[in-house]
């Protein structure tokens, strides 16, 4: 199981100028994921790839997620027709 915490002001190092709510890079707030019953080969696989790319599992699940869903280009009405 693959498990983010959820960040809390316990959690968070204090600063009185940090703001304690997720903002995404385009300024909305970011919501939390948990992945559960996943398989160990697909966990060991996605921390393998993150420690290619110098990040951490979590931050390697984000940018897999984005790439899949937001960065794929995708087929306009007349491409789909055509194929």
């Amino acid at each position: 199981m693959l498990r983010f915490q959820t960040p809390t002001k316990e959690n968070l190092p204090h600063n009185p100028y940090h703001c304690h709510h997720p903002v995404g890079r385009e300024g909305g707030k970011m919501a939390n994921l948990v992945g559960r019953n996943l398989e160990q080969r697909l966990v060991d696989v996605l921390k393998q790839r993150a420690a290619r790319h110098g990040r951490s599992a979590e931050a390697a699940y984000r940018a897999i997620l984005e790439a899949a869903l937001l960065l794929t280009p995708k087929k306009s009405f007349a491409e789909v027709l055509s194929s």
